[in-house]
């Protein structure tokens, strides 16, 4: 998740997926886990985009298995 944030080309995220247990996650999900206030690794401050946070909501416990 952290490389295909903050080190791959936006052109090959936008067709990345990442798959955990029966969960998927398409490129929005995976920023969406990347923002979340859980994530446990540090952020490059480059690779925090400029919208407002929303929730972790949907994501809530998605580091903790």
């Amino acid at each position: 998740m952290r490389f295909a944030i903050e080190e791959l080309p936006p052109e090959l995220l936008s067709g990345a997926y990442l798959e955990v247990d029966e969960a998927r996650f398409d490129a929005g999900g995976i920023r969406k886990l990347y923002d979340s206030a859980e994530y446990p690794l540090p952020r490059k401050k480059a690779a925090r985009p400029a919208v407002e946070r929303q929730a972790a909501g949907s994501f809530e416990g998605a580091f903790s298995r």
